[in-house]
């Protein structure tokens, strides 16, 4: 039976793949102790030969049902393109801006290796490739932090410098919108 709508087509492609790796999982298990931990290791070379064949059909749809909520993601990111981190309430030791007394000739842009990270979601053709690139996102929050203390402050304590959820959502809103990447609603 063929799925009728995008909905149906995505819960069969990802109930195949869940059948398929509960039982790679549950026959490691029986053979060698396999913890569930290991269910990551499983999860994404299946994703990669269910998935990813399907996966320009598939978003051509979404970006076809999504089409008016890219639309208006778009105009925003364009309308917040100018935004710093301090207009977004970042707290002031986050938002990684030297002082005025710093003699480099180019700073880049706050948190720019996290915008590069975000930006590898265009070509992510899995939900697992897209969680990871995700996850990297916000290690790379925490580097771009580290690395900049570490930069123009010296050394530093690690422990001093915190990034909880009221920090997170507000850095993740400024490099979704410093990535413009417009097509986030679809692709995710």
């Amino acid at each position: 039976r063929m799925p009728s709508t995008l909905s149906d087509l995505t819960t069969e492609m990802v109930k195949s793949r869940d059948t398929i790796v509960n039982q790679i999982v549950q026959t490691f298990r029986e053979i060698i102790g396999w913890h569930r931990k290991s269910f990551s290791f499983v999860v994404r070379p299946v994703e990669q030969e269910i998935l990813a064949p399907h996966y320009y059909q598939t978003i051509s749809l979404y970006r076809k049902d999504y089409a008016q909520a890219d639309a208006k993601l778009e105009v925003k990111l364009s309308e917040f393109a100018t935004l710093m981190p301090a207009h977004l309430g970042v707290k002031k030791h986050l938002w990684l801006v030297p002082s005025q007394e710093s003699t480099e000739e180019h700073i880049q842009a706050p948190y720019h290796s996290a915008v590069i990270q975000l930006k590898k979601l265009r070509n992510a053709d899995t939900p697992w490739d897209k969680l990871c690139i995700l996850k990297d996102t916000v290690s790379a929050i925490h580097s771009s932090v580290l690395e900049y203390y570490h930069h123009y402050e010296g050394e530093i304590v690690v422990d001093d410098i915190t990034i909880g959820a009221e920090e997170l959502l507000p850095l993740l809103m400024y490099i979704v919108i410093q990535s413009r990447f417009k097509l986030l609603e679809s692709e995710c």
